[in-house]
């Protein structure tokens, strides 16, 4: 770590020698750029080197301190609640948890090496997360509406745990399989529609066994990844395979369903707040729209031969394909369509592309472009 310090620090430096000496060489925007990033890389790389100098943990037999550049932070052992390693972007964090709100946390960030004196002294005090743990399992065992005895409320709870687990690594799956390769389409749309609502029985009729916000140390089992991925994968493939011409059906659908499926989960005693169960009600309910608006749509197709006025791809997140074509039946203006890759580089400018047309299930109008026969 001092060596990387070092490193920007010197580098710093010398985009500041250079911005110095070499005025009329370098064009105004490059000015700004060495004025702003020269003193930055200077100053970081100094405070880098002086962290790993400075820093350093004292451990007590009733206190431990901790020395960073300007603070030192401390807490005694009695006033320390417990301890819990948190997962940061690059690093792992020790946090330790005062027993009173008016003494905050103390954050170790763990990249020093722990001996045997640390590894004790922290093991001495409480886990948070095996508190929390069995103080979530304490609530289900003593809940008399999971079951008659305790065993009975036991045996349950580790029942919907499995089934939890076996369910997630289903819609996993589904997932995988609906968004890389959805072949048979309507298997792969339809499986991953069937997951969620296997999740959502299983909340309506064991609401106190199972949640799904994904807390960790909730020990109820997780039915988030069975609700929410299944649903996700639907709505990002309707998106990218479907082209709507009206999109307020679906959100309109979207809303009564989300209201419907909330009121039906709270009446069957559902431990989870409707706020928590409303983004995943949302995501599946808008995917199965999406999804349900053309494959169950048996109106009969509209064919619009249009001429090709200009094409242009989209680089994006990912790469989309475009025709500005002439006026064609609901659009009545000069428009642009989406296109697929094929298509694009089968038809030119000022040949004739096909649109086909149908109503939709939800009625909500939806088109694919193909090549004129």
């Amino acid at each position: 770590m001092i060596f990387v310090g070092a490193v920007n620090s010197v580098l710093g430096l010398l985009g500041m020698i250079y911005l110095a000496i070499g005025q009329e060489t370098i064009a105004q925007g490059e000015r700004i750029a060495f004025a702003i990033l020269s003193p930055l890389f200077f100053c970081l790389g100094l405070y880098l080197v002086a962290y790993t100098v400075k820093m350093k943990l004292i451990l007590s037999p009733d206190r431990i301190e901790l020395h960073a550049v300007r603070t030192v932070r401390s807490l005694r052992r009695e006033e320390i609640a417990g301890w819990r390693a948190v997962r940061m972007k690059y690093h792992w964090t020790l946090l330790l948890r005062p027993r009173t709100p008016e003494l905050k946390n103390l954050r170790i960030i763990l990249m020093l090496k722990a001996d045997e004196a640390f590894n004790a002294w922290i093991a001495s005090l409480p886990n948070l997360d095996e508190v929390e743990r069995a103080e979530s399992t304490a609530r289900i065992i003593d809940d008399q509406s999971v079951g008659v005895t305790a065993q009975e409320r036991s045996q349950r709870l580790a029942g919907a745990q499995n089934r939890a687990k076996v369910l997630n690594w289903i819609a996993g799956i589904a997932a995988a399989w609906g968004f890389f390769y959805p072949r048979p389409y309507q298997l792969a749309m339809a499986t991953l529609g069937i997951v969620p609502l296997v999740a959502i029985a299983m909340l309506a009729t064991g609401g106190a066994l199972y949640q799904v916000r994904g807390r960790r140390n909730d020990a109820r089992a997780d039915l988030s990844i069975a609700f929410l991925l299944p649903g996700l994968v639907m709505a990002l493939r309707g998106l990218l395979d479907f082209n709507l011409l009206e999109w307020m059906p679906i959100i309109k659908a979207t809303i009564a369903g989300t209201v419907l499926l909330t009121i039906l989960l709270a009446s069957r005693g559902m431990r989870e707040s409707r706020w928590a169960i409303l983004p995943f009600s949302v995501v599946y309910l808008f995917g199965a729209m999406t999804q349900a608006n053309t494959l169950l749509d048996r109106s009969k197709r509209q064919v619009f031969p249009v001429r090709v006025l200009n094409k242009r791809i989209f680089n994006g997140n990912t790469t989309t394909y475009y025709f500005q074509v002439e006026p064609w039946g609901p659009r009545p203006g000069v428009n642009e369509i989406n296109v697929p890759s094929s298509i694009y580089g089968a038809v030119s400018a000022g040949q004739n592309a096909c649109v086909l047309l149908w109503k939709g299930a939800m009625q909500a109008p939806w088109y694919i472009v193909r090549t004129c026969q």
